[in-house]
């Protein structure tokens, strides 16, 4: 087998080791991934890992999440291609939308796009969605309700929004431009410190 279990069980081992000289956790989880995927794979299993949000930089950033989304939700036998100007336009038309609506920056509305784009495949079952999902129901007059039911969905999610609250966090932290950072604009998102505090 391609997989060396001994290593596997070294690399677990080494998680409950606090020494100062080891690894950092995030490198042998990525190990461990890449063994269990190996070890699947070798079993003759498809692996798919489900996308994570990132700070994204572009359109095509966006299209890539969205069938990285669909792929792992959907599980097709056969996966969709982008039609890349296609998706592009329909993309660049939303994003713009929502900057000239709510006055946020690309930035800001690449990211809730994303988060959209998710909720799309969590609630498929709330909304009742009988069609395939596409990238068109986002260049769709008809289908706003969609993405303002999503939202409301989004917005109730406390799990959710703790989680995208600590990225937002993150991508400030990691921003030259973290203390001009005006809010996620669409998710009304309170956090509260150890204190129970709101953070400002």
């Amino acid at each position: 087998m391609s997989v060396d279990l001994n290593t596997f069980i070294a690399k677990v081992t080494a998680l409950k080791e606090p020494t100062l000289f080891k690894e950092s956790d995030e490198d042998i989880l990525q190990q461990l991934d890449t063994l269990c995927i190996d070890f699947l794979e070798a079993r003759s299993y498809i692996v798919l890992a489900k996308p994570k949000r990132k700070d994204f930089k572009s359109v095509d950033d966006l299209i890539s999440y969205f069938y990285n989304l669909y792929n792992y939700y959907k599980k097709p036998v056969c996966r969709l291609v982008s039609n890349k100007t296609k998706d592009r336009a329909i993309l660049n038309n939303f994003i713009k939308l929502r900057c000239t609506e709510l006055s946020i920056t690309f930035n800001e509305a690449l990211t809730e796009t994303a988060l959209i784009m998710e909720g799309l495949f969590m609630y498929e079952k709330d909304l009742g969605l009988t069609g395939a999902i596409s990238l068109s129901l986002f260049g769709n007059k008809n289908c706003k309700w969609i993405t303002d039911k999503i939202i409301c969905l989004l917005n109730n999610d406390q799990n959710l929004l703790r989680e995208h609250a600590a990225y937002m966090k993150a991508l400030t932290w990691s921003s030259k431009e973290a203390s001009s950072y005006s809010g996620f604009g669409v998710l009304n998102i309170d956090t509260e410190n150890k204190d129970g505090k709101k953070d400002k």
